[in-house]
Formats: structure tokens, C-alpha cells, sequence
């Protein structure tokens, strides 16, 4: 049993997400379209990312709409592995970098797809090997990484200088061409 907004659900092979309040899966499919739809305009999101920077020391490198799954260094690894086996492109980007020293810190990944790669006729074909944040799901816990997030104080670079810093080292990166 799995307690659920205080409802106790028992999960079966049919019923791996609760997608809609207290319904079993329905098979939709709607979980694997990871993409937001744009939500903020430009500049609001310039502005939120720098104010994110300003007080956590995190860099989005892209629009906040644009991201999906997060995953850790681990998932990631294992998700290309499954993806090459099945054949599959896959596209793992960046997601929170911060920087220490003259290094960047990779926190975590996203999946750069709309729509999750490994999902086929509605069904997930890596459901043993899913990330956290697919098992979870439709739980939205935030966890907080265990590195120890950079303080504004600790750099002293404007979001612009910090961005152009992480592009230049992403870019002469090879993992990431």
C-alpha cells in the first residue's frame, strides 16, 4: 500500500501512476509530454532567472519554460546508456549549473525532448529504469542537492558575466557538443 494524499491506494501493474486523483493510470500518455508551453514572456524570465541567480548562485542557462525531467548525473548516464541500446536519440542538456572557482558545477539534467523518448504506444518502455521524478510521479517534492549551492557573495559576477562563463566552458566541453 502507498499512501497518497491521504487516501491509501494499493499500486498494481495497472495502475503505476495516479494521474488523476484516486483513477488508475489511463494509458494517455499525458505524464510523458514533458514540455511546458511557454509561460512567461522574455523578459519576466530573464528577470526571474537573474533574481534565481542573484539569491541561489544557480545559472538556467535557457527559458525556465523549456525545461523538463530533471535528473540527476546518475539517471542521466543510465538513460543514454538505455537509449543507445534501444536505439533511441536522446538529448540530455544541462539544467542548474552554478560556479566554483574557475569551475562550473553541473546540479543536475534535463531531457531536451516534448515528449519523453522512451514512451511508445502511450506505455513507458524504461519503466524499471525510470528516473525519480518519474516514479514519483504525480508527487512534486522538491529535494535539495547535496553539493553546497554557490553564494552571490562568493563570486561577485553579474548573471551575463556568469552565463558567458558557463557557455564558454559547456562549449569547449566535448560531452556536450
Amino acid at each position: 500500500m502507498t499512501r497518497f494524499k491521504n487516501t491509501c491506494v494499493k499500486l498494481t501493474a495497472m495502475s503505476r501512476f495516479l494521474c488523476n486523483k484516486r483513477e488508475p493510470c489511463k494509458k494517455c500518455g499525458a505524464c510523458c509530454h514533458i514540455r511546458e508551453k511557454k509561460f512567461l514572456n522574455d523578459k519576466t524570465d530573464l528577470s526571474l532567472r537573474k533574481r534565481i541567480f542573484s539569491t541561489t548562485g544557480i545559472i538556467y542557462l535557457e527559458p525556465l519554460w523549456h525545461y523538463t525531467v530533471s535528473l540527476t548525473e546518475n539517471e542521466a548516464k543510465r538513460m543514454k546508456k538505455l537509449a543507445r541500446g534501444k536505439k533511441i536519440e536522446f538529448n540530455i542538456m544541462p539544467k542548474k549549473i552554478s560556479i566554483e572557482g574557475k569551475s562550473i558545477v553541473i546540479q543536475d539534467y534535463y531531457i531536451n525532448h516534448d515528449i519523453c523518448p522512451f514512451m511508445k504506444d502511450n506505455l513507458c518502455t524504461i519503466y524499471r529504469f525510470r528516473p525519480k521524478v518519474c516514479r514519483d510521479f504525480p508527487k512534486r517534492d522538491l529535494e535539495i542537492n547535496s553539493r553546497i549551492i554557490m553564494k552571490v557573495e562568493q563570486c561577485n559576477l553579474k548573471f551575463e558575466d556568469a552565463l558567458k562563463f558557463v557557455e564558454r566552458k559547456l562549449k569547449n566541453n566535448k560531452k556536450y557538443k
